[in-house]
């Protein structure tokens, strides 16, 4: 394989995991009940500084018991 090539395999998956964090975090924000299949995530799953922040954010609301909906992780974030 190319140098080339590579370079685009190697976009081609970042673009997928980002889209793929972005449809995790948006699934954990519309039903936020989902968090048990999830919590076995980490922040640092997440491509995106951002996506880790709001994962964080979910996660930290989850550890202390509230809903981690679009609401509270806003909230959350300072936003």
């Amino acid at each position: 394989m190319t140098a080339k090539a590579n370079g685009k395999a190697h976009a081609y998956h970042a673009e997928n995991a980002v889209l793929l964090g972005r449809a995790v975090l948006g699934c954990l924000l519309e039903a936020p009940g989902l968090w048990k299949d999830a919590s076995a995530l980490q922040p640092n799953h997440f491509l995106l500084t951002d996506h880790r922040k709001i994962f964080g954010a979910i996660a930290s609301l989850n550890e202390r018991g509230c809903s981690a909906d679009i609401i509270s992780v806003s909230n959350q974030l300072g936003e």
